[in-house]
């Protein structure tokens, strides 16, 4: 099934970007450069995700990165 994979409006022109596409049952997400990795969550989940990273609640370590958040941008 194609998708029509969507850029975060944070990132340059770079290939380090998140990147998310709609599908049936919510949304696939995955990295630029890593593109054959797909995570799939629900519209509802993704929400919590996004507010939580706004609120700076997410902490977490992602293989050899660690994920920080502060608050809005």
């Amino acid at each position: 099934m194609g998708s029509d994979w969507q850029k975060s409006s944070y990132c340059a022109q770079g290939t380090n970007c998140v990147e998310l596409a709609r599908v049936r049952k919510g949304v696939s997400i995955r990295e630029g450069e890593d593109p054959d990795v797909i995570l799939g969550a629900s519209a509802a989940a993704l929400q919590v995700l996004i507010r939580g990273g706004q609120a700076g609640q997410v902490r977490g370590d992602v293989g050899n990165s660690t994920v920080v958040t502060n608050g809005p941008r």
